[in-house]
């Protein structure tokens, strides 16, 4: 395997055992704002004034927020890695160095 193959396998791997893990832990954050939703609207309305409504707002879109970088910064990067791998495995046998795929 070469060494660029073997890097991009290293970093997909990495990407995506870091979206599983920052999936379990929005999935875990989402149960317990769901089994804790009366209890923290009443902390934010003494805290902040919010209400419920107002709280759930804000909950809502930093859970949003959340789940864009966890994709963006985690899935995306591998799926290229995943995609960068098939094309060095494509081309490891090329002896033409214009393969016309423009790499």
């Amino acid at each position: 395997m070469s060494h660029g193959k073997h890097k991009a396998k290293h970093m997909m791997h990495f990407f995506l055992k870091s979206f599983l893990i920052s999936l379990v832990l929005i999935i875990i954050a989402c149960i317990c704002n769901a089994f804790t939703f009366g209890w923290q609207s009443a902390f934010a309305e003494n805290l902040y004034g919010l209400d419920a409504d107002e709280y759930a707002g804000v909950l809502m879109i930093v859970m949003g927020i959340w789940k864009i970088l966890i994709v963006q910064f985690t899935l995306v990067p591998a799926i290229a890695a995943f995609f960068v791998a098939k094309h060095i495995e494509k081309h490891a046998d090329d002896d033409d160095q214009n393969c016309g795929c423009g790499c």
